[in-house]
């Protein structure tokens, strides 16, 4: 079992997903957890998604997926660097990324 997910579909979703830059969301009743494809815990650099997951109406759920950074109407790796060495919710929030 992965944080209070059943082993069956925590064990389907680590088979069938590759794993690249994504983070993934897990919430096990109201505790949501944003893990970085190595295990690294990520909450604190990304409060808004983390909120935005913890307001959702369900259960038990896993969100795969990007976090990416715009700039001049693309995406760009060393603005989304910025935001990554921040850690701290509230710095995190304050940041222009």
């Amino acid at each position: 079992m992965l944080d209070g997910l059943p082993e069956e579909l925590t064990t389907r979703v680590t088979r069938s997903t590759p794993r690249f830059d994504g983070v993934s969301a897990r919430r096990a009743d109201h505790d949501v957890q944003l893990v970085s494809h190595d295990g690294g815990q990520l909450g604190g650099s990304y409060p808004e998604v983390a909120d935005a997951l913890s307001g959702q109406d369900a259960g038990t759920f896993v969100v795969d997926g990007e976090v990416v950074a715009f700039e001049r109407g693309r995406t760009s790796f060393a603005r989304l660097q910025q935001r990554m060495q921040i850690d701290d919710p509230d710095r995190a929030r304050a940041s222009c990324v």
